[in-house]
């Protein structure tokens, strides 16, 4: 067995590194048959192991130097071009593996080559091939053209660690997992909080202040969902595995699904909801004057994810989101388009993201018939009213894609065409991205794997470290429809096929407070923040009166907490309120420290009796600041 590198061997093994780089070897692509690269590579039994999963009759290799690595490429002209590395890990990994940043070669010289090839046998580490294979070690790196760019890129991963959102999940007690109950997440009462709040963001348009609900005269919240149509409905989490089968995800997921056994058959645990709805839509006769019908769910939905791609918030394996399907005809597609992407800019707005638009059309490897594609891009009208396009009425609307492009168009932002990326089933929209601790969570954070739809306008949205995330989700699926047999009486009378719209703003909710935590580095905007108000009594002699404020504060629906500590000083008090991202941290009778320029006021719209004594709460607006708004959204927090 080899010896396993140290971390403490770090820095030779960069030096080793950097050297081998400034002899400026080339990268040599060579493409041979199987058998000839079973020849070239007989004294590597790892890369035989990854050559037995090439299904074509040849494969490429990288020749540099010593090393013969097989891989797709491409890779840099040579290894002069690498100005600066830093090796990052030597630990835990996982095997098979495509790709490296720095191997070593045989006799051990450091050689630039593909990311996270195995290294050498050690018992730490990942097993190849699975459980009881091989056990490997694993090392990551990553490089740069100067040494600049190494340095920026290094200050870019320390901010991403601060905020990391399971750094600020622990620090704020918001949430933790288990090993009871791997890939689930224990909501603790602040996280639960903002949990809360975003499902009620998308529920209700402008969540009521609790300063102002104290008031006879507050006005009655907006429902959102109801303002847009949407009717919340709840669907069962068990089905028959006959389900997933109607639908396609049990050819495509079925390792992912949970199966639970049961009498007399086996159930499932639903990983999505649009099956389900399906069937609500068929249960009954349906016309074409309930259309379009928009069915909103947050429904549970689990994933069987792989234990080691388990990630935090970002990839879980319960998680709720704000799905909702849109059941319409054809005309109706341009409208409900439109009013999805709206209400996806409304909550953007306030969350303060900005994001980009992508079209994204027909894929490789489509599920469903070449015929059934091209009537959705081209014809589309004639698919769903049952009849040879010859025989399709020329009043019918536009195409589904050209609808799609000039809802774009109206929408005002630009946008570009990304040809081939769309999902199986048929063209949707999807929001996407990576980055700092949530990179590599390759989950569609939405609810959906790589989908089963169609057509889509990837919608990725921006945090304030300048990463992109996919969260939300808008597909448009006339496979689905097929596959349950969907119809509606047309005006006419005869039997028509629905479009199908899968709908998501916020995503997983779970993910959505991952990026959320990140981007705002745990300093929550009031309406959302789990830790509003933090009362500090100034001297022992007012802790009756500081209970007096939290107990003011809190049937005004503030979460206020009292830091009564008597071993603590002041400072100290109003140092750790201040760690801890409070929004407020109020003294004795007003904000501390009491600014003589803005004296402390009353709650705007509290009724002046609440008080028995002259309690000034200095909250600058709190009412006002707890509805979430353009003007109250998450931007980028300055540096503490």
């Amino acid at each position: 067995m080899s010896p396993a590198v140290q971390s403490s061997e770090l820095p030779a093994l960069e030096e080793a590194c950097a050297t081998f780089a400034r002899a400026r070897h080339r990268f040599e692509r060579l493409e041979a048959t199987r058998q000839q690269l079973a020849e070239l590579l007989k004294h590597n039994t790892f890369q035989l192991k990854r050559l037995e999963e090439v299904t074509s009759p040849t494969a490429t290799v990288y020749r540099c130097g010593p090393l013969l690595q097989l891989c797709h490429g491409p890779l840099l002209q040579h290894t002069g071009l690498i100005g600066a590395l830093r090796v990052l890990t030597v630990g835990v990994g996982r095997g098979p593996w495509c790709w490296a940043l720095l191997i070593l070669g045989s006799g051990g010289v450091p050689v630039p080559g593909p990311v996270d090839v195995p290294l050498c046998p050690q018992s730490s580490a990942a097993l190849w091939g699975g459980a009881g294979g091989q056990s490997l070690q694993r090392m990551a790196a990553v490089s740069f053209p100067s040494t600049q760019d190494l340095e920026q890129w290094e200050r870019a991963q320390e901010e991403a660690a601060q905020r990391d959102h399971r750094r600020i999940g622990k620090d704020q007690e918001l949430f933790f997992f288990h090993k009871f109950s791997p890939g689930s997440c224990f909501f603790l009462p602040r996280g639960t909080h903002i949990y809360n709040t975003l499902v009620e963001f998308i529920r209700v348009r402008f969540p009521l202040s609790p300063i102002i609900s104290l008031s006879p005269h507050h006005p009655d919240p907006t429902s959102e969902y109801r303002a847009r149509g949407f009717s919340e409905v709840v669907t069962p989490n068990l089905f028959s595995p006959r389900l997933w089968e109607l639908s396609g995800h049990w050819q495509h997921y079925s390792p992912h699904i949970f199966s639970v056994p049961a009498t007399p058959e086996t159930l499932s645990l639903k990983p999505m909801n649009c099956p389900a709805h399906c069937l609500m839509f068929s249960h009954r006769p349906r016309s074409w004057r309930e259309l379009p019908l928009r069915l909103a769910d947050f429904g549970v939905l689990h994933r069987n994810e792989p234990p080691g791609t388990l990630t935090g918030l970002t990839r879980v394996r319960r998680f709720q989101q704000d799905d909702a399907h849109i059941f319409c005809t054809l005309e109706q597609l341009e409208s409900e388009i439109d009013s999805s992407l709206d209400f996806i800019r409304t909550v953007y707005t306030v969350l303060g993201f900005s994001f980009r638009l992508a079209l994204a059309t027909r894929p490789n490897g489509f599920l469903g018939d070449p015929e059934t594609w091209d009537r959705a891009e081209q014809v589309g009208r004639s698919f769903l009213c049952h009849v040879p396009p010859a025989l399709c009425p020329s009043d019918l609307p536009d195409p589904p894609l050209q609808q799609l492009e000039r809802s774009l168009q109206n929408f005002g932002q630009p946008w570009e065409l990304s040809p081939g990326d769309g999902a199986f089933y048929g063209p949707k929209v999807r929001h996407s991205g990576e980055g700092g601790s949530l990179k590599g969570a390759t989950q569609d954070p939405s609810g959906t794997y790589p989908p089963l739809y169609c057509h889509q306008i990837d919608i990725r949205i921006r945090d304030a470290l300048g990463r992109h995330h996919q969260c939300g989700t808008i597909q448009l699926d006339f496979q689905m429809p097929e596959r349950f047999e969907l119809e509606y009486a047309s005006p006419s009378g005869g039997p028509a096929r629905p479009v199908l719209i899968h709908r998501a703003v916020l995503g997983s909710v779970e993910r959505m407070v991952a990026v959320l935590a990140e981007s705002c580095g745990g300093r929550w905007p009031l309406w959302l923040s789990p830790l509003q108000a933090m009362v500090i009594p100034q001297t022992p002699e007012v802790e009756d009166y500081a209970r007096e404020v939290q107990t003011v504060l809190r049937r005004g629906g503030l979460l206020a907490d009292l830091d009564w500590d008597p071993g603590t000083t002041l400072a100290r008090k109003i140092r750790r309120a201040q760690l801890a991202h409070y929004n407020f941290q109020l003294g004795k009778g007003g904000a501390w420290p009491e600014d003589p320029q803005d004296p402390p006021r009353y709650l705007p719209g509290a009724p002046r009796d609440w008080l028995d004594n002259p309690i000034h709460i200095h909250i600058l607006g709190a009412a006002g600041k707890l509805r979430p708004s353009p003007g109250n959204s998450l931007r980028p927090p300055s540096t503490p």
